[in-house]
């Protein structure tokens, strides 16, 4: 005969019990025994178990492998989108009572089928809750982990990034030390101390140096070596451009600013 899956075996162990020296279950097969174990319910019985028409109220199985049994047959019958008991339609609930009744049996003259379904359907309520429960705690734990590993993928990167950024010969010309104050207001502040509208230079070295001007004894205070390049650049080719009369220069030169900082970032 064909060997058994891992959950048919675990499910027939739950009934039967382990044998002795039995070792390796899951790979070996066992032809199913013809005598069936009895289903009891709770004994003796209360008169206040019972409703006017001998349903029980709480009904539950007295033997624990029943109740253990019952997750194992939906777990090998599952084959519906079902995310709760209600979702189970009436010809698959068939099904798997049907499975539960052939694989034990219990005295008519002291329980209905009507009372054992009742007993079993409130089993399988919970244990459909609880699986559904444990497999969304799975999932839930799997989406943190991948969460976790792209947070630490994520770092990673950065920290690389950063670590580039610093061993650039001269740094960067976007590197600044306005913190997140906007360049309007140093602007508008860069005017009140100068009593005239500030020049594009004027600004540039206000947000890329660590001192003000008048405070400065050299150029050797700029965040880094890049922006003094830049200006120091750019002064020649004005100079260059337009001559030594100081008079004669223009405000700003775009054209050449662009050219001595590297062109325009997009």
């Amino acid at each position: 005969m064909p060997y058994k899956t891992r959950d048919d075996v675990k499910l027939h162990l739950l009934q039967y019990g382990f044998i002795a020296n039995y070792t390796n279950w899951w790979a070996h097969g066992e032809k199913t025994r013809t005598l069936q174990h009895e289903v009891q319910l709770p004994n003796p019985m209360e008169d206040d178990d019972f409703d006017g028409k001998g349903v029980l109220f709480f009904p539950i199985f007295k033997d624990a492998y029943v109740i253990r049994s019952i997750p194992s047959i939906l777990k090998t019958m599952f084959n519906g989108p079902w995310t709760t008991w209600k979702d189970v339609d009436a010809i698959n609930s068939e099904t798997l009572w049907q499975h539960f009744k052939g694989l034990y049996q219990w005295d008519p003259y002291k329980y209905t089928d009507e009372v054992i379904h009742d007993a079993w359907k409130e089993v399988m309520k919970s244990c459909f809750s609880e699986s559904m429960t444990n497999a969304l705690k799975e999932f839930v734990i799997l989406a943190k982990a991948k969460n976790a590993n792209a947070l630490e993928k994520w770092k990673r990167k950065s920290d690389s990034r950063k670590e580039n950024r610093s061993k650039m010969e001269h740094g960067s010309i976007s590197k600044h030390c306005c913190g997140s104050i906007p360049i309007s207001h140093h602007r508008d502040k860069l005017e009140s101390e100068l009593k005239c509208p500030p020049s594009r230079l004027d600004l540039f070295n206000r947000t890329h140096r660590t001192k003000k001007p008048k405070e400065s004894t050299s150029n050797n205070d700029y965040v880094t070596p890049k922006p003094m390049m830049s200006v120091d650049e750019y002064t020649e080719g004005i100079v260059a451009k337009y001559g030594d009369d100081i008079d004669s220069h223009p405000p700003y030169d775009h054209e050449l600013w662009v050219k001595v900082t590297g062109g325009i970032k997009k």
